[in-house]
């Protein structure tokens, strides 16, 4: 997974992994200010991180298919939870 710019020291379990579409690298979702930034430009969302991971070894599962709690995760989800929600159907993002 390429890093680069992704300042936090741990990519935790349940970030949102994007996908460069030019070059096919996964990536950590960028955020800033605690919440999640915009979706970099040429870049989707792919899928959800399974488990926390350091940035030293940024090996990972990436979850495509289950159901996430979005209140749980470290980063707010809220700006950008509409569009992960579209383009991971078959992950399911329930508070309850």
């Amino acid at each position: 997974m390429d890093i680069t710019g992704f300042t936090p020291d741990v990519i935790p379990g349940g970030h949102v992994i994007i996908k460069d579409t030019r070059t096919n690298v996964f990536k950590p979702m960028p955020v800033k200010n605690g919440k999640y930034d915009k979706l970099p430009e040429d870049h989707e969302y792919v899928g959800i991180q399974i488990g926390s991971v350091l940035k030293t070894r940024p090996f990972g599962a990436i979850m495509v298919r289950g159901g996430v709690n979005p209140n749980a995760s470290v980063y707010d989800i809220t700006d950008i939870l509409d569009d992960v929600e579209e383009a991971l159907p078959l992950i399911t993002f329930n508070a309850d």
